[in-house]
């Protein structure tokens, strides 16, 4: 395994527990330091994958089995809610669309409000309309981390820091992943996890046709704090926009 985010720790987590022998490869001096550190530690709900997706399959069930992990765990997590908010009536039209896209893929829990349901929630929104998500919810990601790596070495598991992969060399014995510390490992399978390296560590394997790797897009986000109390005890989203959800409100762990 080649990245220890989360997504490479769940993955390891899960090929252990089915018996596999794991070595997580991490170039980092600490787990979860990469695009792990940077987001919102939001619980999505894949309310606008489109229909038949892995993305869509996998986010919703994949929420569901991570707020089972969390409650087994003792990982910090609140299954706060979401609401994706009109403000304008040519806006509500557009969630009547969102939430009749969600249903599509099984996203039946999805709630409309009106402008009065709103404010019994969130007395600060003044908005036309709302649709309330109530599978949304936020959790520790840091803690999430070190549960994982619990998880993975409880099975058996092993995690190799400041183990920078160099290149990675495929024959019929299996592939042998060559480390900037000189040391070399021979893997049956590799998988790569390494978030915004994935590219960079797809490169390293010999004799692969760059056709196989997929172009790369970036977007960068902005984080603000706010300082005082929230007026909010949701999550809150706007109408999603080419490229990306918006500016929104999100909570912490600490509110």
């Amino acid at each position: 395994m080649i990245g220890g985010g989360v997504v490479g720790l769940s993955i390891a987590v899960e090929l252990a527990i089915r018996g596999r022998e794991v070595v997580v490869c991490e170039k980092e001096t600490a787990i979860a330091t990469g695009v792990s550190a940077r987001n919102s530690g939001v619980m999505h709900a894949g309310i606008y994958y489109p229909k038949g997706s892995l993305k869509a399959a996998f986010c919703r069930g994949g929420a569901r089995r991570l707020y089972t992990f969390c409650a087994e765990y003792g990982v910090p997590h609140s299954q706060l809610g979401k609401l994706i908010v009109a403000a304008s009536s040519q806006e509500s039209d557009q969630l009547t669309q969102i939430k009749t896209q969600a249903e599509s893929i099984g996203a039946n829990d999805l709630q409309f409000l009106c402008r009065e349901q709103v404010e019994e929630l969130e007395p600060a929104l003044g908005v036309e309309a709302a649709i309330f998500s109530p599978l949304t919810g936020i959790v520790d990601v840091p803690q999430l981390a070190i549960s994982l790596q619990g998880a993975l070495e409880a099975k058996g598991g092993a995690l190799g820091l400041k183990s920078e992969v160099l290149f990675l060399k495929p024959s019929q014995a299996g592939i042998e992943v060559g480390f900037s510390q000189g040391e070399t490992l021979r893997a049956i399978k590799v998988v790569n996890a390494a978030g915004l390296n994935a590219q960079k560590v797809a490169g390293l394997v010999m004799g692969l046709s760059g056709n196989y790797v997929p172009k790369q897009f970036i977007s960068k986000g902005h984080y603000f704090s706010l300082k005082g109390e929230t007026p909010f005890e949701k999550l809150i989203y706007p109408m999603p926009v080419k490229g990306g959800l918006g500016i929104h409100a999100t909570l912490d762990m600490n509110g």
